[in-house]
């Protein structure tokens, strides 16, 4: 018998793979070191100990702190406004699976090792997928295309982004669905790798739903079930997490959440603004006692009386800024 040889490709789409090479070298070599954000102003002085940007900077900070045995929300609520960025925002506050699991390796070094190892491992996968069609200067042409995914893992401290290890997970099931073309479990592989980039960061949802809708277009009815399984998973999980921001004393209120459905309500003078403590201690910390400020000040500029803040606890137990003497008296 003789041998099969892979197929080779035509000038035009040579042509088209040297140019996206060429674009994948220029960026790689102009974007080399540059994945830090812009400085808006001063930073804050916890950050200014190195040249680690806030934003990963604050990621660090809050491995360390779980990897300490600090509750998740906890560490958060505590470290996003000390690296500048506001706590109220949604946006701020990172799905909680990157820090439960980045604080069960030891150190920095462990979490760019394991890191690196994936995106060796999905650039290899990258390679083979290709190697079944293409001969190994074609493959390995394609491969290198992938490398900026890939050398993210290598410029400095971009390793503690969430968005890049979601990357190289979406590197690794793109790779796996290729080779799953001769084997079911390479498809298994592909969700579960673009499952947990999902987990890492919501922004991979867009892929997952692609996936699984060619999985359920193709009639591969396990795989898109086990998509579908996932993306589930994901939401029990996102609603979870933006319920359980804050801590156990306090929460993050949006002015605006609070007195928009006041002002859209026609004949609406006063309001009672209420919130418990997860607790069961209604005692007021001191966010909720710079929540009733800034409660006042709004009320004051929007003309609404401010009735009362509450805080409800357990057995029955509440505490009043009002009864506390602790608001001003409102005028009709």
């Amino acid at each position: 018998m003789s041998a099969i040889t892979p197929p080779r490709l035509q000038p035009e789409s040579r042509f088209t793979l040297a140019c996206f090479g060429l674009i994948a070298l220029v960026g790689i070599v102009a974007g080399w070191g540059q994945g830090n954000l812009p400085q808006r102003g001063p930073r804050p002085a916890i950050a200014q100990t190195n040249c680690t940007t806030p934003d990963l900077a604050l990621y660090q900070a809050v491995i360390s702190d779980v990897r300490q045995g600090r509750d998740y929300y906890d560490a958060a609520h505590e470290r996003i406004p000390q690296f500048g960025f506001p706590i109220s925002s949604p946006l701020n506050w990172r799905l909680p699976t990157y820090a439960w699991l980045l604080s069960l390796l030891p150190n920095k070094c462990w979490i760019q090792g394991v890191l690196l190892l994936l995106g060796i491992a999905g650039l290899w996968l990258t390679f083979a997928a290709e190697r079944f069609k293409l001969d190994v200067f074609q493959a390995a042409f394609t491969t290198l295309l992938m490398f900026g995914v890939f050398r993210w893992v290598l410029d400095g401290d971009a390793y503690l982004a969430q968005e890049v290890w979601a990357g190289v997970l979406i590197m690794i099931s793109v790779a796996a669905l290729r080779l799953g073309e001769s084997s079911w479990k390479w498809r298994a592989l592909a969700a579960l790798a673009g499952i947990a980039a999902l987990l890492f960061r919501e922004l991979a949802l867009p892929y997952c739903l692609v996936a699984a809708g060619l999985a359920l277009w193709q009639r591969r009815y396990w795989e898109a079930a086990l998509w579908g399984k996932g993306l589930v998973g994901f939401s029990l999980l996102l609603a979870w997490h933006v319920l359980s921001r804050g801590t156990r004393a306090s929460t993050p209120v949006s002015m605006p959440d609070v007195f928009v459905p006041a002002c859209i309500t026609p004949g609406t003078t006063g309001l009672i603004v209420v919130h418990n403590h997860p607790s069961g201690d209604p005692t007021p910390s001191q966010d909720d006692a710079r929540l009733t400020v800034r409660l006042c000040q709004a009320a004051d500029v929007l003309d609404i009386g401010l009735l009362d803040h509450l805080i409800v606890g357990d057995a029955g137990r509440y505490f009043s800024f009002r009864e506390n003497h602790a608001l001003k008296p409102v005028t009709w």
